[in-house]
């Protein structure tokens, strides 16, 4: 009898029929209703509260980088409707080269809920929630929550809901507020257009912060550019995000202290084809000005003129040739459209997303520049890359000719072509090819015109000592052009492997000079060797990458059975600390190096998807989060290395196998 007086006790201290505060995970949480009784039919709101301790944080819906947001899972009569929460806008949350998005001091989300007229005499909500709660690690958190409401003549307001939501209110966005927003995007930026209504007070501080996470680089600075009252934010979009979204959404912050919501159609390019097939004919005519082009246009257009039989056909030469390459355009065109249809998110130059081919191209420039300086001279023989054609006859020489000078053009690119391309690969096929034939078009334009109006030979400047010069100067480019593969490779490989795409041009170029200075065989056979080493050293570049097993208890048993140590790495996608680690500390070399020792097993315990076999593997420990690194070695304790890791103090513990060093 006891308890049940204790208990009505403690029920009589709140007006509602609702769960008490729950501590979990370094925080505490509270479902909270906006009254103690409503009205039968009439909306109202549920608020979820969340408090995590100093120093810890919670997220966002968009939780930006790694970490998770909040998961709200209700049961509730069949009469009632949830609405979507309204989330208060939150703070960036930097973490080495990752930024998340999320709440040090407090969350409360405020959830509308509609419902129907019943003759219930209260309304009840069992609420299921899940969040994630992050400082060095990361922890996941439940609770079960109940709120049964009275269903009454009149609403009475619950106190507790005041206190929490008139600190959140503030924070909510604001919707129609009077501010204009125009989005666009041009390549890899995203740009965000906003204006102010007329009256607005002056503010020193915008933050855009989206509700697509795989939209923007969370970590990329927003460059802030004003014209008059307007402002523009430019966003960098995410390498893998090639297509350009319908709309962007997300939310304004002010000042940090005020949000209005974005809602607003992104402007394709400025929606124009016309401009589109514009800027493509103009990057295709600058096309010939680039140093793998330039060469080809007076040779081909005089050779025509030269051994021609008539000025028809000269004209006719020159319209064959421009055909090839308009023909190659509608094959690139074709192949990129078939591979966009089978879920390929490419673009022009998707041959570079292989590590091989950026660093056999970031060579390839390297010699082609020393050559065009006068180190060695193989300019000539590329002149005449379509040289295997002038065995053809008739129509055919002059067509193929066109496709060669394509192909050796796609490697090079000209102001104006990257954005029409990636304008167009958003829209309809029909579209993509009017674009590439514009850029067709424009490439092959100077061949036509000067084999139907040859006067135009007599612009060009007469050949004179400023030819050296201009070759000489050509091979900047050239190698400004490697710069940027060697950039592009690092990105890739994470700085590794640009050693040998170095090591093989340097190897090239040393064979292609002894190849030019000496005819003896013997050198020649060496230089041909070298020019192979360093093709070899090419193939050597490929990124370096840990195998892991995967985690379980009976793998980690029979691993120290037989006398080897045992590296497990606790982790998950959304931790953000295990990402910062992977990034800063398990890609590096001499990490990578020091964990293929022998006798050292390495294991992934992905605790991304809850699983029971790792969460009683982490209460072994004494922990409840990720990350977390641990040693095991036979007879010995296992070792627990701190969560921010560092390559010399991972390297130190798996090299201390005897467990001398503990941390």
């Amino acid at each position: 009898m006891l308890p049940l007086i204790i208990f009505g006790l403690i029920l009589s201290l709140f007006p509602l029929g609702y769960s008490m505060p729950l501590r979990a995970a370094h925080s505490g949480a509270e479902l909270i209703p906006e009254f103690t009784s409503v009205v039968e039919g009439e909306p109202f709101h549920l608020g979820f509260w969340l408090r995590p301790d100093r120093g810890w944080h919670v997220y966002w819906r968009n939780p930006g980088d790694s970490g998770a947001a909040p998961i709200l899972k209700w049961r509730h009569p069949p009469s009632v409707r949830m609405g979507e929460p309204l989330w208060p806008f939150p703070e960036r949350i930097e973490a080495g080269p990752l930024v998340n998005y999320g709440y040090g001091d407090e969350l409360f989300l405020t959830v509308p809920v509609k419902w129907e007229k019943t003759p219930a005499k209260s309304v009840v909500f069992d609420l299921n929630a899940e969040w994630l709660v992050c400082k060095e690690e990361c922890i996941p958190a439940f609770g079960k929550f109940k709120a049964i409401l009275r269903v009454e003549g009149k609403t009475k307001p619950n106190p507790a809901w005041r206190e929490a939501h008139a600190r959140a209110l503030p924070r909510l966005p604001r919707r129609n507020s009077g501010w204009r927003f125009e989005a666009s995007r041009e390549g890899e930026t995203l740009r965000l257009r906003l204006q102010p209504p007329a009256g607005e007070p002056a503010f020193e501080s915008v933050e855009f912060f989206p509700y697509d996470g795989s939209l923007l680089e969370h970590a990329a600075r927003q460059e802030i550019e004003w014209v008059k009252n307007r402002m523009t934010l430019g966003l960098r979009a995410v390498a893998e995000a090639a297509s350009i979204p319908e709309r962007m959404t997300g939310i304004v912050v002010v000042d940090r202290a005020l949000a209005h919501e974005v809602d607003v159609v992104v402007d394709k390019a400025s929606s124009s084809l016309a401009a589109l097939l514009g800027f493509a004919y103009l990057g295709g005519l600058l096309l010939n000005l680039m140093p793998c082009v330039l060469p080809v246009l007076a040779i081909k257009v005089l050779g025509f003129l030269r051994y021609s039989q008539g000025e028809a056909h000269a004209r006719m030469q020159g319209t064959l040739f421009a055909a090839g390459i308009l023909v190659s355009f509608w094959v690139l065109a074709g192949l990129l459209i078939f591979l966009r249809a089978q879920g390929q998110r490419i673009g022009w130059g998707f041959q570079l997303q292989s590590p091989v081919f950026l660093s056999f191209l970031a060579v390839l420039f390297v010699v082609l520049g020393l050559s065009l300086f006068g180190v060695f001279e193989v300019g000539a023989r590329l002149g005449r890359a379509a040289g295997w054609t002038h065995h053809l006859r008739g129509w055919r020489e002059p067509f193929f000719s066109g496709v060669v000078a394509t192909l050796v053009a796609t490697p090079c690119t000209a102001p104006f072509m990257g954005a029409a391309i990636g304008a167009a690969l958003a829209l309809p096929a029909a579209a993509v090819f009017a674009v590439f034939s514009a850029l067709g078009a424009g490439m092959s334009a100077p061949y036509a015109a000067f084999t139907f109006y040859p006067r135009g030979l007599q612009w060009l400047p007469r050949p004179g000592a400023w030819m050296r010069t201009l070759k000489e100067a050509l091979a900047f480019p050239l190698w400004a052009t490697s710069v940027w593969l060697l950039w592009v490779l690092g990105r890739q490989m994470h700085w590794a492997g640009l050693g040998h795409a170095a090591a093989a041009a340097w190897s090239i170029v040393l064979a292609a000079w002894l190849w030019k200075k000496w005819t003896l065989r013997p050198i020649r056979a060496a230089a041909a060797v070298i020019a192979l080493t360093g093709a070899g050293i090419v193939l050597m570049g490929r990124p370096s990458t840990l195998a892991w097993e995967t985690y379980s208890q009976a793998g980690l048993e029979a691993a120290l059975s037989r006398g080897q140590d045992v590296l497990v790495n606790f982790t998950a996608a959304w931790c953000v600390t295990c990402q910062v680690n992977e990034r800063t500390v398990f890609n590096r070399r001499k990490v990578r190096e020091a964990l293929q020792r022998p006798g050292l097993v390495r294991m992934k315990a992905d605790w991304t998807s809850r699983d029971a076999e790792i969460t009683a593997a982490l209460e072994r420990l004494g922990r409840s989060g990720v990350p977390l690194y641990a040693i095991f070695s036979p007879q010995a304790a296992p070792r627990l290395l701190p969560a921010l890791l560092t390559p010399r103090m991972l390297i130190d513990a798996v090299e201390n196998g005897d467990g001398s060093r503990r941390y």
